[in-house]
């Protein structure tokens, strides 16, 4: 232990416990969920039944994998553009060491703080800010993908009360309108926030928002829905691959209800996987009884897509200087 710390002064010790923290939380937190689904019996299944399409399709899952982050480190340099200049292969270790930090915060709020590390100190505040931006792209488009395919989900399943289905629509509606108006209004928002004293005293931090464009927004957003259809394409053979037959066009508008109802869920980290497999079997569950299935590709979903880039995320996350 002395070795680890040797020539190291108190701030610099203090950061490098809270890293191995950091670390060591996110391997206990993907053990401990692993055991646990493992206890519970949800991938036990008939492997007779397993064809070598399905052996394809899940080779084709953990390919996608590479696709996604590849995806979303590319998204991440180029809104760093404004703030600090990074290679990509930096860009895609500074992506890694945020799912680290990340998969054990609630709704995964951590991941910028393992994100900026990569930044020189100056600019890690306006990382920050950076990461939200993707966030919100990210999030947008789950949103519009929701909304677009609510009214045919609904025509068809009955998931929600017949009542209420309006009222929800109209709602979706004005959260995507709302969030449309205030992604391409960043600019905008960026010069009335400046006009408060706090944040002309800290207008550094802020000033790179007024370089985005209204092309570069788009742009994140572009990267942002082809990160959704990689995922919703990985989920839709996961469901395959566990025996929950649907065709394409119905399992698709399944799969983005779950992840537009998911976007207004709270959830903790301990919780976060039996959130996920209960939203899954709401909605999915009205197209196949194979509850057990549905759970089955939800969670290893999230264990291709995040706990395996976690754990190497945490290797980047030591060697990143604080």
């Amino acid at each position: 232990m002395s070795v680890i710390f040797a020539g190291m002064d108190w701030k610099n010790k203090l950061f490098r416990i809270l890293k191995i923290g950091i670390i060591a939380g996110s391997i206990y937190f993907i053990g401990y969920r692993l055991w646990n689904e493992y206890q519970s019996g949800v991938f036990a299944f008939e492997q007779n039944k397993l064809t070598s399409f399905s052996y394809t399709s899940l080779v084709v899952v953990f390919a996608l994998v590479f696709v996604n982050w590849f995806i979303e480190s590319f998204k991440w340099r180029q809104l760093l553009i404004p703030v600090q200049l990074i290679s990509f292969s930096d860009a895609l270790k500074s992506v890694l060491s945020g799912i680290s930090v990340s998969i054990f915060t609630p709704n995964r709020i951590g991941e910028f703080g393992g994100r900026i590390l990569i930044l020189q100190k100056s600019a890690r505040m306006q990382g920050v800010f950076a990461s939200l931006v993707g966030n919100f792209a990210q999030t947008l488009v789950t949103l519009v993908a929701g909304v677009l395919f609510f009214p045919f989900f609904i025509q068809n399943f009955s998931v929600f009360n017949k009542s209420s289905e309006p009222l929800l629509l109209a709602l979706s509606v004005i959260a995507v309108v709302v969030g449309l108006l205030l992604f391409f209004n960043i600019k905008k928002l960026a010069k009335k926030t400046l006009m408060i004293p706090w944040f002309q005293k800290n207008q550094q931090f802020f000033n790179f928002l007024l370089i985005y464009s209204g092309s570069d927004l788009l742009k994140y957003l572009g990267f942002s829905a082809l990160r959704y259809l990689v995922f919703t394409f990985q989920f839709y053979l996961l469901l395959n691959f566990f025996g929950v037959q649907l065709n394409y066009t119905t399992a698709i508008m399944a799969i983005s209800q779950v992840y537009f109802i998911m976007t207004f869920i709270p959830t903790f980290a301990m919780a976060e996987l039996g959130v996920r497999g209960s939203v899954a079997v709401l909605v999915i569950g009205t197209l196949s009884p194979l509850s057990s299935a549905i759970i089955a590709a939800s969670v290893l979903l999230w264990i291709i897509n995040l706990a395996m880039p976690a754990l190497v995320g945490a290797l980047f996350l030591y060697r990143f200087k604080v």
